[in-house]
């Protein structure tokens, strides 16, 4: 079944990057809310095929459904719906930090490899040609948040040999995730926007909330720390 809402979810990603530069506003709106249903849905029938860690995966199901709260804002043209969606998106992170901490509690390798991943994307803010209006704080807030959680996914790569699907899938989806803000960043935020930016933003945030989904459907075999 959950290989079934996954090929059923990447039929609505192309209705909705069809609908983007092809169709109507609320068409794209519909497809949108389809789109992220559907990982919702991946998820939950995943969770019941795997019934280890589920307070892993209550954390995950938890953080798809705020993503979707935040992209419905996202949606919306204003500034007050931009606020909504961002702050959504932070606690949405937030219950994905808290999930893979679950598996694996946050040590001294996390705040180091979190400071080499700070290196380019603050790069990329200096480098960068943006227009940020007031928003840089809460832009770096929100990278912050965003980093440590693709550093905690990473983190899961010590249970990769006896857990090779799951762990591969939560971290490709959430570097994914990471790469997906990244176009974001330039498309809302970027001098010269982005070429093709509605349809790289929404392969890579919706392959990548897909992909934590049907994660949950293969359990993670947690070896005790040596």
């Amino acid at each position: 079944m959950h290989y079934i809402l996954f090929c059923t979810m990447i039929i609505s990603l192309g209705g909705l990057i069809i609908s983007t530069y092809m169709g109507t506003v609320l068409c794209r709106r519909i497809f949108k809310v389809l789109t992220s249903l559907l990982f919702i849905g991946t998820a939950m029938v995943s969770s019941k095929r795997n019934l280890d860690h589920k307070v892993y995966h209550y954390w995950i199901i938890g953080g798809l459904v705020l993503s979707t709260f935040g992209d419905v804002f996202l949606a919306f043209s204003g500034r007050n719906y931009f606020l909504l969606g961002v702050a959504c998106f932070i606690v949405a992170h937030i219950c994905y930090i808290i999930a893979f901490s679950c598996l694996r509690g946050i040590s001294k390798e996390d705040f180091l490899c979190f400071g080499i991943l700070l290196i380019p994307l603050i790069m990329i803010l200096l480098i960068g040609k943006f227009e940020f209006k007031g928003m840089l704080p809460l832009v770096m807030g929100y990278m912050f948040i965003i980093g440590f959680m693709v550093v905690k996914a990473i983190s899961l790569k010590r249970y990769y040999k006896d857990s090779k699907v799951a762990v591969t899938l939560t971290i490709v989806g959430a570097l994914l995730f990471l790469i997906s803000d990244g176009i974001l960043l330039f498309k809302i935020f970027g001098v010269e926007g982005l070429r093709y930016g509605d349809f790289l933003n929404s392969l890579t945030y919706y392959v990548g909330q897909e992909l934590l989904a049907i994660s949950l459907a293969w359990p993670i075999a947690i070896r005790e720390e040596r």
